[in-house]
C-alpha cells in the first residue's frame, strides 16, 4: 500500500517482511527479557491504565545473550528484522542519503483483565515522531520532540488481539486511515506523519518499532555494540545454560516430591501410632520484498561502509 491507499506520497505499507517462526520469536524474546514501562520511565500503563506496556532494547537484549536467557539467533534476528525493516523504508523513499537507527524497540501492549467495552481512549495518543502537535493542527519540529528523527517504521508481529489498529490522523487527531497489524507487516513513513494507535481491548499486541535518523551524532550505539559482543558469545552458551537450568528445575522438583513424601509420610506415620499400627511403603510486491532480504544477507558489510562515510 502506498499513496494512493494510504492518502500519502509519505507513507507505505508492506506485507511478509518476516516469517511466522520470526514474528513467535521475537514474541518470545520479548516474553523473556522485557522490562515494564521501559522507555516510560518503568510507567507499566504510560497511555491508559486500560494497558501494561513492556519494551526490550536492543542493549538489554545484548546482556541476556551473555546470560543465557536470550540465545545467539534470536538476538541475531532482533537486529537482522529490524535492518530489512530500515532497507525497506530506504528503497521506498528512494533516499540518496543512508538512514541510521536512532532508536529500536520491541513492545508488547496487553489490555488489563476486565471490562473494555466501553473505552473510549486510544492505546496511543495522536502524535508525530520528531514535532509536537499543536491545537491548529500543525506540528512543529522543536525541542523536546526528537527533531533529529527523520522516518519511522513499526513491524508487526502478530494479529490475534482484539482492537489495537494502527492509523494515521488529521490535524484535529481524528482517524484518517485504519491498518490492522499481522506478522510481517511493517508501516513505514515520514516521522513528522500523525499517527496514534486504537485501544487494545483483549489480548496482546506486539510489534518492532523503529526510528531513523540522517544525523551521525544520534546514532544507535547500542547497535555497534550489540553486533561486536554478540559475535563474542559461543553458539551453545544459551543451549549449554537451559540445560543446566532444565537439570536444577528437575533436581529441584525431586527434591520437592521427596521432600513432600516424607512429610506426608511422617504425618501419617504418626496417626498410625497412635493407633498403634505400623506405617507402609508441557503491498509491496513479493519481488521487492525478496530484494529487501538478498540486501539484507550484506547488512554488515554494507553498514560497516557506512560508517566509514
Amino acid at each position: 500500500m502506498g499513496e494512493k491507499e494510504l492518502g500519502s506520497n509519505q507513507r507505505f505499507a508492506a506485507d511478509g517482511l518476516i516469517t511466522e517462526e520470526q514474528c513467535q520469536a521475537l514474541i518470545n524474546m520479548n516474553q523473556e527479557g522485557a522490562i515494564g514501562g521501559d522507555g516510560y520511565d518503568r510507567r507499566r500503563s504510560p497511555h491508559t491504565k486500560s494497558e501494561t506496556f513492556d519494551g526490550l532494547t536492543i542493549s538489554r537484549a545484548t546482556e541476556l545473550v551473555h546470560v543465557g536467557v536470550i540465545s545467539k539467533k534470536d538476538a541475531q534476528l532482533f537486529l537482522d528484522a529490524s535492518d530489512y525493516g530500515r532497507l525497506l523504508v530506504e528503497k521506498y523513499f528512494n533516499l540518496t542519503q543512508p538512514l541510521h537507527f536512532d532508536y529500536t524497540h520491541l513492545v508488547c501492549r496487553t489490555a488489563v483483565e476486565g471490562s473494555q467495552e466501553d473505552r473510549q481512549d486510544l492505546s496511543h495518543p495522536v502524535h508525530g515522531d520528531n514535532c509536537e502537535l499543536q491545537a491548529d493542527g500543525s506540528c512543529i519540529r522543536r525541542f523536546p520532540s526528537y527533531v533529529q528523527r527523520e522516518y519511522s517504521s513499526i513491524m508487526y508481529l502478530n494479529g490475534d488481539f482484539e482492537g489495537g489498529e494502527f492509523f494515521f490522523a488529521h490535524g484535529n487527531k481524528s482517524a484518517q486511515m485504519y491498518i490492522k497489524p499481522k506478522c510481517g507487516r511493517i508501516v513505514g513513513f515520514n516521522s513528522a506523519e500523525l499517527h496514534g494507535v486504537k485501544a487494545v481491548k483483549k489480548g496482546k499486541r506486539c510489534a518492532l518499532a523503529m526510528w531513523y535518523t540522517m544525523d551521525l551524532n544520534f546514532k544507535e550505539l547500542a547497535r555497534i555494540e550489540a553486533k561486536k559482543m554478540i559475535d563474542k558469545v559461543p553458539e551453545d552458551v544459551h543451549r549449554n545454560l537451559k540445560t543446566k537450568s532444565e537439570e536444577s528445575t528437575k533436581e529441584t522438583k525431586i527434591q520437592s516430591k521427596e521432600k513432600s513424601d516424607n512429610e506426608v509420610n511422617q504425618k501419617e506415620g504418626e496417626a498410625l501410632t497412635e493407633k498403634g499400627q505400623n506405617l507402609t511403603e508441557d503491498n509491496i510486491s513479493p519481488k521487492e520484498v525478496t530484494a529487501i532480504h538478498e540486501k539484507g544477507q550484506n547488512i554488515n558489510e554494507e553498514q560497516k561502509l557506512h560508517e566509514e562515510l
